[in-house]
C-alpha cells in the first residue's frame, strides 16, 4: 500500500511527464492539508515557467494560501533563474512560507547543483527526498537532459559537465 507521500511523488511525476520535448521534465505538486491545492509542469504556463513557479501563480489565482504547505517537485528548485526576469523558484517558495519541499532529483547542471537545496535548507525549510524507487523514476524521465551535465553530451558547441558526479569518467573528442 502507497503511504501519501508516494502518492504525491507519483502526481509530481505524472506532471513532470507532461513536459516539452527537449527540455528538462520537472513536476511540481503543493499539498496542504493532505490535499493536492496545485499542480503544473515545466511549460504549463509558458516556456520559460518553471513547474515550481507556475505552481504558485496557480495557487495564487486561485486565492488559495499555501503557507505552511508541502511541495513535491521532480527536480531541485531553481536558485537563478537566466532567461527571465522571474524570482527563481526557491526564493518564491520561501516567500511563500512552504514548510517542507520534497526533491525527486537534484539539478545537473554543476553551477546550479544543490544549490537551491541550500538556499531553502538555510531559510529553515525542511527537505526530503523522494524514495528509490520515484527518485529512480525521475532520473529515468530526465536522462537525456542530464547526459548534457553527466557526459558533456548533446547540443552544439560547448557544454558543461561535473566529471565527479558521473564517478570522475569523461572523454575528450577533437573534430
Amino acid at each position: 500500500m502507497k503511504t501519501d507521500s508516494q502518492v504525491f511523488m507519483q502526481l509530481a511525476i505524472y506532471e513532470a511527464k507532461k513536459s516539452p520535448e527537449g527540455s528538462p521534465k520537472v513536476g511540481a505538486i503543493i499539498v496542504k492539508e493532505g490535499q493536492v491545492v496545485a499542480s503544473a509542469y515545466r511549460g504549463k504556463c509558458g516556456a520559460h515557467l518553471h513547474a515550481e513557479q507556475c505552481a504558485i501563480s496557480e495557487a495564487k489565482e486561485a486565492g488559495i494560501e499555501i503557507k505552511g504547505a508541502k511541495v513535491y517537485t521532480t527536480l531541485e528548485p531553481c536558485n537563478v533563474v537566466k532567461s527571465t526576469a522571474k524570482t527563481p523558484c526557491a526564493n518564491q517558495l520561501i516567500d511563500a512560507g512552504v514548510h517542507e519541499v520534497c526533491i525527486g532529483s537534484y539539478g545537473r547542471n554543476p553551477a546550479i547543483y544543490r544549490q537551491g537545496w541550500k538556499k531553502l535548507r538555510d531559510a529553515g525549510i525542511k527537505i526530503q527526498d523522494f524514495d528509490a524507487l520515484h527518485r529512480q523514476q525521475v532520473i529515468d524521465l530526465n536522462r537525456t537532459a542530464d547526459g548534457n551535465f553527466l557526459f558533456s553530451v548533446g547540443f552544439e558547441g560547448g557544454a558543461k559537465f561535473d566529471y565527479m558526479q558521473n564517478g570522475g569518467k569523461f572523454e575528450l573528442y577533437m573534430r
